[in-house]
């Protein structure tokens, strides 16, 4: 009784692992993405405001409209000269801010981050939304340093 029971689940566990092969499906873009991503990002301050730029490029490799981008997600953090990230190290964004509005101009991003006063190293890092609320993927990350007010 015993033997029968231990060769059914023996039987159950190689049909198991028969079925559960590893194989992934090939990658693809899910259905939820913004198909349009920041390829560079570049950032001055100017009266106490971060200006924002870069250039855009489209995922799918097709024209894109820029009408369809409906705002952005910036996230910053900031880090005192005393104690910087080290280089290569993660960097740790706890804030982000939502812009909304047009922020393209002739296939060239704009964009203005309000109230940055204090000093140190600033980093950027943000994501395009469209007008259906999808994220882009993640745009290059900015480093800024501000040494005065």
């Amino acid at each position: 009784m015993i033997q029968k029971g231990g060769i059914f689940l023996l039987l159950c566990f190689f049909l198991t692992m028969h079925l559960a092969c590893g194989k992934k499906a090939p990658p693809f873009l899910s259905k939820g993405q913004c198909l349009l991503q920041l390829t560079t990002l570049n950032g001055t301050f100017k009266d106490g405001d971060v200006e924002l730029s870069g250039k855009l490029q489209a995922l799918d490799g097709k024209k894109f409209n820029a009408n369809n981008i409906h705002g952005c997600r910036i996230y910053h953090a900031l880090y005192s000269f005393k104690n910087p990230p080290c280089e290569g190290c993660p960097i740790d964004y706890h804030h982000y801010t939502e812009v909304k509005g047009d922020l393209i101009s002739k296939n060239i991003f704009l964009c203005k981050f309000k109230n940055i006063d204090k000093q140190g190293l600033h980093f950027f890092k943000l994501h395009l939304i469209d007008n259906l609320g999808h994220m882009g993927p993640p745009s290059p990350q900015l480093k800024l340093l501000k040494n005065e007010n």
